[in-house]
């Protein structure tokens, strides 16, 4: 395992940094919490909420260098998820796009200048157009399915295209500086909270309620995001023989909905879709996560139909 002992988490009062907070610290490890929002203000759809109180909280904005750096020089890896995390914040896309690849910059900058090991990243699915807000009238259809990492971007709005800057910004500091930088791409991640309140609103075994759900029903629980965080955070030296940049899908193994995707694929709303494997089970997931499996070592635990 990588020596890390002290972890700083950027976002760490937001829903999954406060998740990814308490699987750390379960596991022993120091967290330095960082956001701009106290750690004390409960989120109703948070499994973990105020759990960042157990941790070192430090108050702020870390677009500013000179606040940020001084905290940063006493950890051995940062858990990034402290910028604007969509884009209906009540900003422009322009403000969320420059907001967000200021911090992540700066961010990812100050990690490579002080030599931390290890950086983990929280991007999107929606870099590839399925995901989100706005979704188009003709979406963009995947080139294969289920959809791997290679799957070309194609972002529709200033928060998912400030992931794919921040991502490629990413591999730069791999480049010149050396560093090891994971970036996960996740779909809508849901907590029990957020589950009750959604579901309970919606049926999910007709044709009707399933037409508009983006992303290809795919989705994450808060519980196995943050696992994935402590994994690609711990991730063995074995299976990193020297500093990479790479990107990782996340998403639970199956999709949301009781009807099988073999019979989804007959409505004319998906007619935009590559043809579903003969072999693919009639509730398995779109999105390909065997690289996360692989080489963080990492298993969705959790469903959508939990609780």
């Amino acid at each position: 395992m990588l020596s890390v002992k002290r972890v700083a988490v950027t976002g760490s009062s937001g829903r999954i940094g406060a998740a990814v907070v308490a699987n750390l610290m379960e596991r022993g490890i120091e967290v330095v919490c960082i956001d701009r929002r106290a750690p004390q203000s409960r989120n109703r759809f948070a499994d973990y909420s105020g759990a960042s109180r157990k941790g070192q909280f430090v108050y702020l904005d870390c677009a500013e260098r000179y606040q940020l750096q001084p905290v940063l020089e006493s950890c051995d890896a940062v858990a990034h998820l402290g910028e604007i995390p969509n884009i209906h914040a009540g900003e422009s896309h322009q403000d969320v796009f420059s907001r967000n690849t200021r911090i992540g910059s700066t961010v990812l900058q100050t990690c490579a200048d002080l030599g931390i090991q290890r950086v983990v990243y929280a991007s999107t699915c929606q870099v590839y157009g399925l995901w989100g807000d706005p979704i188009p009238i003709a979406p963009f259809g995947p080139t294969h399915l289920p959809m791997t990492e290679a799957q070309p971007v194609r972002p529709l709005n200033g928060y998912s295209l400030s992931k794919v800057a921040n991502e490629s910004f990413a591999r730069l500091m791999t480049d010149l500086h050396g560093i090891s930088i994971a970036c996960l791409r996740m779909p809508m991640v849901i907590t029990s909270e957020l589950r009750k309140h959604w579901f309970s609103r919606k049926r999910f075994d007709s044709a009707e309620s399933l037409r508009y759900h983006d992303g290809l029903w795919s989705y994450l629980d808060v519980r196995d995001a943050a696992d994935a965080f402590a994994c690609a955070l711990l991730r063995s030296r074995e299976s990193q023989p020297k500093p990479d940049m790479e990107i990782y899908h996340l998403t639970a193994d199956d999709v949301v909905g009781t009807i099988s995707l073999q019979e989804r694929f007959t409505w004319p709303d998906f007619a935009y879709l590559p043809p579903l494997p003969e072999d693919h089970p009639p509730l398995g997931s779109l999105v390909d996560c065997s690289k996360a499996k692989t080489e963080l070592n990492w298993q969705p635990r959790h469903r959508w139909t939990d609780d």
